[in-house]
């Protein structure tokens, strides 16, 4: 599958055409544009993070045309996501910021730590789940957000699974707690939506997008 983009801009210089796709001074393709260019990286990532190339053609003073393609199989084939949470407000609110943000990957619901455990480790030797990435309240009923995070950090199979700590706890034994317990990161709840809706836009901007995963792999033999 193959896209593309035109526009009648400023253009740019093709010496320059390797370098369109990193983050580097723009002054080069012309004064009107930021001096530093970072979007145009972020789309190489996204795109070749979903099997695709990406390249552009143009001239300066005529325009440019910004093409990519993709593997329509994997382009399809998106990561699912956990979520972990026994409010039913933040989980509606959650996944109305996810909504907002355009960010369409499946997700999973579990709204307490027993039924997140059972999920993650159902199965026998290599059954574990392996979402993409896991939301993961503290205080979760029947066991503890840092209790799963624990045991998860502690099994091969869930070891490496992103999990990113959702919650209104202010406490920096919390925090603490959460890092030693092996979070990758620890994000408190705003108040207000649009803050809440733009740190879910962030979370599933670098998680579910950029971040690359690491690859699965079955428990090694002796």
């Amino acid at each position: 599958m193959c896209c593309y983009v035109r526009d009648n801009g400023v253009g740019f210089d093709t010496a320059y055409e390797g370098k369109l796709f990193q983050p580097f001074p723009a002054a080069a393709c012309g004064p009107r544009l930021p001096r530093h260019r970072t979007g145009l990286a972020s789309v190489r990532q996204i795109v070749e993070r979903h099997g695709g190339h990406v390249w552009a053609e143009g001239a300066v003073g005529a325009g440019a045309t910004f093409y990519f393609t993709l593997d329509e199989k994997k382009a399809y084939d998106k990561p699912n996501y956990l979520l972990v949470e026994d409010n039913p407000d933040d989980e509606a609110l959650t996944l109305r910021a996810f909504e907002k943000s355009n960010i369409r990957n499946e997700v999973v619901v579990l709204r307490d730590g027993a039924e997140a455990l059972a999920y993650l480790f159902s199965g026998d030797g290599d059954g574990a789940a392996r979402p993409a990435l896991i939301l993961l309240d503290l205080n979760l009923p029947k066991v503890g957000g840092l209790e799963v995070l624990r045991r998860m950090r502690t099994d091969e199979r869930t070891r490496l699974i992103p999990v990113v700590v959702l919650t209104s706890s202010k406490l920096d034994e919390d925090i603490l707690d959460s890092y030693r317990s092996g979070a990758n990161a620890y994000v408190r709840k705003p108040v207000r939506f649009s803050d809440f809706a733009d740190a879910v836009r962030a979370l599933g901007m670098f998680w579910l997008r950029l971040n690359e995963p690491a690859p699965s792999r079955g428990p090694e033999s002796d």
